[in-house]
């Protein structure tokens, strides 16, 4: 499992984090979290990761340059995109959702996450949240989800997917003359 971007700004939820990969940890004891984040941002998840009994050796910390973040999330089986309701989410189109399904990834998100939590709600790659109060009702259906194995077929159907739908080539002509028209 992966997180991958910062978690500094208010709707940034890194206790529900450690919850949700404690809760998939319950039915996968082989579980591993990497927290992909930037170093002066690894205080702000280490402490509910000890609280919750989470041991070092089941989860890994790192930080890299932007251009190598496709290569962790290429090593990872599902992605968590979780984030508490905010008019910034409602409206954004957040460049991780992106980039965890251009590579393929599987993908646990909140309900409010821009257009993308319609678009994916009843695909096989993603499993939207109502929100991030009783995620412990929710274990059966989180843990299901992780439970499945993809194959690398259906990583690329994917990401051929998301490509058609998250492509800056597809939306520059649009944007481009909506500028021209102003």
């Amino acid at each position: 499992m992966i997180y991958s971007g910062n978690l500094i700004s208010k709707w940034q939820v890194p206790d529900k984090l450690v919850e949700v990969f404690g809760l998939i940890r319950q039915g996968r004891p082989d579980a591993y979290f990497l927290i992909l984040t930037p170093e002066r941002h690894r205080e702000l998840v280490e402490p509910h990761l000890k609280r919750a009994g989470i041991a070092p050796e089941d989860y890994g910390i790192y930080s890299c340059p932007h251009v190598e973040v496709v290569r962790y999330l290429c090593a990872a089986d599902v992605a968590l995109l979780l984030r508490k309701r905010h008019p910034a989410n409602e409206v954004a189109a957040p460049g991780k959702f992106s980039e965890c399904m251009l590579t393929g990834l599987s993908i646990i998100m909140t309900e409010g996450i821009g257009e993308f939590s319609d678009q994916v709600r009843d695909t096989e790659f993603a499993c939207v949240l109502p929100g991030l109060d009783g995620l412990q009702a929710m274990q059966g259906r989180i843990q299901e989800f992780c439970a499945r194995n993809r194959s690398s077929e259906q990583r690329l159907a994917q990401g051929r997917w998301a490509a058609q739908r998250v492509s800056t080539d597809l939306s520059m002509p649009q944007l481009a003359a909506l500028y021209q028209g102003l």
